[in-house]
């Protein structure tokens, strides 16, 4: 689980990673195929990331879904903002196959509206905040989890009806 090295890791089976507070880890990676779900809200980060204004309301964060077997690589600039779910498969499979968009092969950012952005932003918290008591409860963070993916669900159908939309637009 600790792919990125962070210097925080409580057990393998789950992680959050607050990047305000974990200054120490691996900020640039080889390929590698994960073996567990993560979930991560955060400004861009990515040094060759390009940011474009694709829609009026677009927030700042991106929200990135990766599931396993898919493969990723990262070459990042310090952060200091943003939050990392990784979970393993075992504890949210169930809950992961609803989702088409779990299954995508590819590191993508999600864009999100101001609206959207505040709203994960304070579930990723929340999630995190649990994480950190002393006995945390691994139900309360997988319903966390399952609000974070129901939520992404709806923002991913509206972001493609906002593409379709831009794309006939553009062709009027």
């Amino acid at each position: 689980m600790n792919y990125a090295q962070f210097s925080t890791l409580k057990n393998d089976n789950l992680h959050i990673v607050n990047f305000a507070n974990e200054k120490d880890f691996l900020r640039k990676s080889q390929k590698i195929n994960i073996d567990l779900y993560m979930m991560a809200i955060k400004p861009p980060l990515e040094k060759d990331q390009i940011i474009d204004q694709k829609f009026e309301d677009q927030a700042n964060s991106f929200l990135y879904v990766d599931c396993p077997q898919n493969t990723m690589a990262w070459d990042v600039n310090e952060p200091d903002s943003g939050y990392v779910i990784m979970v393993d498969a075992k504890l949210i499979h169930r809950v992961a196959k609803e989702y088409n968009f779990v299954h995508y092969n590819n590191h993508e950012a999600l864009y999100l509206t101001k609206d959207d952005e505040v709203l994960l932003w304070d579930l990723f918290k929340k999630a995190y905040d649990e994480f950190q008591k002393p006995q945390y409860s691994q139900d309360v963070i997988v319903s966390y989890i399952t609000l974070i993916l129901s939520y992404t669900q709806i923002y991913y159908s509206t972001y493609k009806q906002e593409i379709i939309r831009h794309t006939v637009l553009a062709g009027i």
